[in-house]
Parts: structure tokens; sequence; C-alpha cells
């Protein structure tokens, strides 16, 4: 004999399934049939139009309303002249309108209290099928009609494929409600649609229609998946049809598979958050946030509209919002309570993006996202008339923190930047930035990459008092970058470094404490009082006025003094690949320790002007290169006699090889010793009282064509 072996039947299904054959038996079913024949009589309230007689509210095991396919006609249309509760109204197919008499103690109600249970458990109060549209109230004040939404538990709608759902009527009530509508529209055109409580779209497509001024939705929506109960990934779309139809409180979530479409209208809400997976498009409309909007690794399209943000505006997990997308429109963000980033790109379109447009009207906070994706802005920047701070924290990559487009300042004149926090912020475009103000770099590192023009078009501070060195770094990343203005000088504090990188600035003057780093020789070149990194070619002193630094100078790269003023250099340049060039004007070197590097380069005059017009002169001993250069011109003098000491004292000094080419070099009676040699072609080394030249090699003078080399001084010769 053979065992059967039957399916194994799960418990829950079984309890569903008489659940819901219980709930069949017990609920009283009123099918819609009409009049016999064509007739206005079209009334709920009307039995003979009822199989099953009229719905009454309270039936035992719950009331359904059914509309099917077995009316023709103007019996597609009804008029509900009664007040009546039900808790499922099935549309079994489309077509059929339901509108009031304008009685405000008329009202269809729909509960969830003892509604039909869907497949998912879940109280199923609303279904259309079929196809075609269903449409319950009218614009017309005649048929009026108040729909309401009442009961304990969540109501959930259910459109099929193909098929519409219109709400004219009011809505009210204060039930959660989850409508899902895969393939399926609703539309929301009511002159009030008042939910208190949470609106879930899950999939299809939803219109906010209402007339305009009139509100659709005016508390929470969620739009897309859902963590809990999982859905199936079908695209849920909310798309606003005329302008004001969100109450300006009203909140919207967007998750997976969701898509919020402003579509060219103008509006005003409360937050906005647009979860991994969920995007907005604008179109050519406009869209404020009166609350939080924040965009979670999904994107936002402008289109050629324009997203206002009185509150935060934050972009986390290499979100994304693209401006100017729509046809010749120019996109438009305005930031007004902060824009914090951390990954994201805001950009413009094509050629557009100069045009298409971030309005600035707070301060920024950046860094990269978890995967080490920098922040962007990719297109022009407006500070909107005052300086804005952009306070940029250590990611997993450098820069973290890139604006790609040109930086105006509004229509008020002296908009600037505040570099904060210890990451790297790189500004870059394809022209000059506009703004006027103050560039102040107090922290962490700027980097400089304009294609022309200026990146930074106003004053200069690099740098503040109190942090250690080297914590607030100005880097060139191309040529002329910096302004060059004697009205508005940089100052480089203690904290501060010029780092030039190997490329080109020109100053007409330098302050400051901070250090100077050259760069490594490629090409280039820097100035100031923090530390001035050279890779080329600095010069400054064109505004002729008397200046010190005592900055540190390093690299390898040439640092230009012009100008007929002084400059008095009291910092240190312990590299050993600086040259140093006095082309006009004079320099007191003063330093407490060595002046120039050990293999440095002194250059004075640049042989074109009078006798001793350029002077370097030593206010203390042991300022030039131990084993460096100094080269003395037809123009130029080296002098260890200064007027800047008391007395006009000598400071002895050694250096490496001196070349002098018509110029002076004059010892006074300090002790000036040559480790390299001594070549002279004219020029003249002289001396008093108890001063000499000691050389510890070769001696090799010539003349010129008119004047010959002397040497008026005592003169040792050592090995």
């Amino acid at each position: 004999m053979k065992t059967m072996y039957l399916p194994r039947i799960s418990i829950s299904l079984v309890l569903f399934v008489l659940a819901f054959l219980s709930q069949q038996a017990m609920a009283d079913v009123h099918v819609w049939k009409g009049p016999v024949s064509p007739s206005t009589d079209m009334r709920w309230s009307t039995a003979s139009n009822w199989q099953g007689g009229r719905p009454f509210d309270d039936e035992a095991g719950g009331t359904i309303v059914e509309f099917n396919s077995a009316v023709s006609g103007s019996n597609f249309t009804s008029i509900c002249d009664i007040k009546v509760m039900v808790n499922f109204l099935n549309f079994k197919t489309g077509g059929f309108t339901i509108l009031g008499d304008n009685n405000a103690a008329h009202e269809l109600a729909v509960s969830s209290d003892q509604a039909q249970l869907d497949s998912e458990n879940k109280p199923q109060s609303l279904r259309v099928d079929g196809g075609g549209a269903v449409t319950i109230g009218s614009s017309s004040a005649a048929q009026f009609l108040k729909f309401k939404l009442t009961g304990s538990a969540t109501e959930t709608w259910k459109i099929s494929s193909g098929s519409t759902f219109n709400v004219i009527a009011d809505i009210s009530g204060a039930t959660d409600l989850d409508v899902k509508a895969a393939g399926g529209t609703v539309v929301l055109a009511g002159n009030n649609v008042l939910f208190s409580q949470d609106f879930n779209f899950i999939s299809g497509t939803l219109k906010l229609d209402s007339p305009a001024g009139k509100t659709s939705i005016g508390k929470s929506v969620t739009v897309g998946k859902i963590p809990v109960p999982p859905e199936l990934d079908l695209p849920a779309v909310v798309r606003l049809m005329q302008n004001d139809v969100l109450g300006d409180d009203a909140g919207i979530l967007v998750n997976k598979n969701g898509t919020l479409e402003v579509a060219g209208v103008t509006d005003t809400m409360g937050g906005l958050t647009i979860n991994s997976g969920g995007k907005m498009t604008l179109g050519n409309g406009n869209l404020t946030t009166r609350d939080n909007l924040v965009i979670d690794g999904a994107s936002v399209d402008l289109g050629g509209g324009t997203l206002t943000c009185a509150n935060p505006l934050q972009l986390l997990n290499d979100a994304s919002i693209t401006l100017g997308t729509q046809n010749a429109l120019t996109g438009v963000l305005n930031v007004n309570d902060g824009l914090a980033m951390a990954g994201g790109t805001i950009s413009g379109t094509g050629t557009k993006a100069n045009l298409d447009v971030v309005n600035l009207n707070s301060d920024v906070t950046a860094t990269t996202s978890g995967a080490g994706t920098p922040s962007q802005i990719i297109c022009k920047v407006t500070l909107n008339n005052a300086t804005r701070s952009f306070s940029v924290a250590q990611g997993l990559v450098q820069p973290e923190f890139v604006i790609n487009g040109v930086i105006a300042e509004g229509t008020v004149v002296g908009a600037g930047i505040i570099k904060r926090d210890f990451g790297t912020m790189r500004i870059t475009a394809a022209t000059a930035n506009t703004f006027t103000g103050l560039t102040t770099v107090d922290r962490g590192t700027l980097e400089l990459n304009n294609a022309t023009g200026l990146a930074i078009p106003g004053a200069l501070i690099l740098g503040n008092a109190a942090d250690a060195v080297n914590t607030a770094i100005l880097r060139d990343l191309a040529d002329n970058q910096i302004l060059n203005d004697i009205n508005k000088l940089p100052s480089i504090l203690k904290s501060g470094q010029l780092d030039l990188n190997n490329h080109v600035e020109t100053f007409s003057t330098i302050t400051g404490s901070g250090n100077i780093n050259l760069g490594d020789g490629t090409s280039g070149s820097s100035t100031f009082a923090g530390i001035l990194t050279l890779g080329g070619s600095f010069t400054f002193g064109g505004d002729n006025t008397d200046n010190s630094w005592a900055g540190m100078l390093t690299g390898v790269g040439s640092f230009n003094k012009v100008g007929a003023a002084t400059f008095t250099f009291t910092g240190t340049c312990p590299s050993t690949g600086v040259t140093m060039n006095i082309k006009s004007g004079r320099i007191l070197l003063n330093s407490v320790s060595l002046s120039l590097g050990a293999a440095a380069k002194l250059v004075i005059g640049p042989g074109t002007g009078a006798a001793n017009a350029v002077s370097a002169e030593l206010v203390r001993s042991n300022q030039l290169p131990d084993t460096g250069t100094v080269v003395v011109n037809s123009d130029g003098l080296l002098n260890l006699v200064s007027s800047a000491v008391t007395a006009n004292a000598s400071s002895s000094d050694v250096t490496g090889s001196v070349t002098i080419n018509g110029g002076t070099v004059n010892i006074g009676s300090a002790q000036f010793e040559v480790t390299g040699g001594l070549n002279m072609t004219a020029g003249k080394v002289t001396a008093t009282n108890a001063g000499n030249l000691v050389t510890f090699s070769t001696v090799t003078a010539s003349a010129s064509a008119t004047t010959g080399a002397v040497i008026d001084a005592p003169v040792a010769l050592k090995s």
C-alpha cells in the first residue's frame, strides 16, 4: 500500500483565506445598477438603483460598494446624496463617475475598519480595475462632494495598470494611506486635499492637479519603495500639474524608484528628502523648500528651473544636482541657509555651464563621500553680495572640494571667500573670477587653477597668527592666479605658506611673517610672508614702498626685487635652489640666521643702470650663502657697511664664489671671505681701516672695454 503525502499548506495562508472568506460572507455587498431606464434619478438614496439595496453605515461585517461592467449608458454616473461610510469601494471597470449634490450633510467616507484584506493581508479600502477612468467629485459647485478617509488602520488603494482614479472631491481624514498604482494613475484635483497622516505613494503616477492656489497635498508624502514591508521595484512618480498644489509645510520623502516632477510649475513646500535611487526633475519649474533639503545618493535635474533652499541643503553619498538640461534655459540653485556636501556634484550643462548658477546666500561645508569622491560645483557660483565661508574637512582624497566655474560676487562690490578647516579646496575656471572682496585662507589648502585670468582677483590674507606654521597653504596649479595691485596687497601670516608650485606670480610688495616655498624648480614663482614656495620666478616691489618680510623662502626658483624702495629681509632661506635677484632699489639682509641658503645665489643689479644704483647691504654678519654664488653687475653694490647699523658698522661674511661684472663690493672694516674664487670683469673691491679680503681660491681679473678691475683692499690668500 502506497503512502500518499498531501502538500504542506502554510498556516498563515489558511488563516488569511479563512479571514477573507469570513469577511466576504459577513459583509453587505451593494452593487450599483442604476435606474431601469435612462432617468435623472441617479441618486444613491434610491434603493432600486442598487443590487442588494442602498448602502448604510455600520452594516454587519462591513459595507462593500461595487461598480462593475453590468451597467450601461447613464448608469455609469451616480450621485452620492447621502452620508455613508463604506469599507471597500470596488470599481471592477472604468468609466464610473460619482458626483455630489453640494449638500454639506452628504459625505462619502471610506474606512479601513472591516475593509477587505488584500493579498498582503492589508485592509484594502479602494480598488480600480479594468482600465479606463473612475472619477469621484466634480469641479462644479452644484455637484460638490466630500470624500473622507477614516478608520483606525492604514488604508490601501490599488489602481491597476491602465486605470485612472480621479479625485476631484475634497479629501479629508486622519487615516494613513498607501496607494499602489503600478502602471496606473491617481489624480488629486480637489480644492482641498487635507491628509493629516502619512501618505505613501508606492507605485504608479500621482498627479497633483488642484486648481492653482489650492492644496493637493498638505502633509507628508512618501514616494517610492519603502523598507517595510518590501515592495516590488516599480516606479512611483509624483507630478505637480498646477502652481501651489503643495502645502507650505508639506514634507516629501522620495525613496528608491520614486520621482518628484515639478513639471514646469511654481510651488513652495516644507522639507524634502531624496534617498538613493530617487529622483527629482524641475523642467522649467520653480520649487522652494522651507525646511531641510537632503539629497542622499540621489539625482536632481533642475532643467531650466530654479530650486531655492530656504533651509540647509545637504548632498550626501555622491548625490547630484544638474542645472540647465532643458533646451536653452538656464538652471538656478538658490542656497539660503547652508550647503553641506559629502561627495555630491552640482553641475551645469554643456556650453551653458557658465550660465547655470548656484547663488550662495550662506556658507558651505564639504568633504569627500565615504567612497572617496570629492564634492564638486561645476558651474558659476555667485556669493550674493557677502563673503562666504567654505569649510572643507579632510577626506579620503585631495582635493575634497572643487569649484569649477567662475565665482562672482553679485550686485554689491566687496564679496569674498574664506577657506576654513584642514581639507583641500580647489577653485578653477576657464576665465577670471569676478568677486572683488578679500580671500582668506585660514586653515588647510586652497589650490588655484584658472585657465585664464585671476583666481584671486582681490586682496589676500594667508594664514593666521595663532596656528602652527604651514597649516594654511595657498598653492598655484597655473601661472598668474593672484592679483597684483598696490591697493590690495597680500599678507602672509605666521601659519601661512604660499606655494607657487613651479608657477609664476608677480606682486608689488610682500608683508608678513609666514613662509614662502618656491617649488621644485620645474617652473613658476611666488611671494609673501608665510612660507613662499617658488618653482620659478617671483617678482615684487613694484609699488616703490619700503617693506619687510620675516618669513621663510624655500624651493627652487627666483625671487625678484624690483622698484626703488628698500626691502628688509629678516626671514630665512634654507633652500639651496633659490636665486635672489635684486633688480632695482635696495635690500637689507638682516636675518638672525643665514639669510640665503648654503648654495643659493644672490644677483645684485641687472647690469643696465648707473653705478651703485642697486644695492644689497648686510645689516649683520653671516647673511650670504656660505658655498653659493654672489654676482655683482655693473649697477650693483654689495655693501658690508650698512647705514641701517649704528655708526655704519661693517658686517663680516663668508661666501662661495664672487663674480663682479663691473660692480662694487665695499668691505668696509669687515672681513670678507671668498671660498670659491673671485672673478672680476672690471669693477672694484674696496675696504677701509682694518677691512680685508680673504680668498681661498684663485682670483681672476680682466678689464672691460673702458674700465679695469680694481682691488683697493688688503688681500689674504689662504689655501
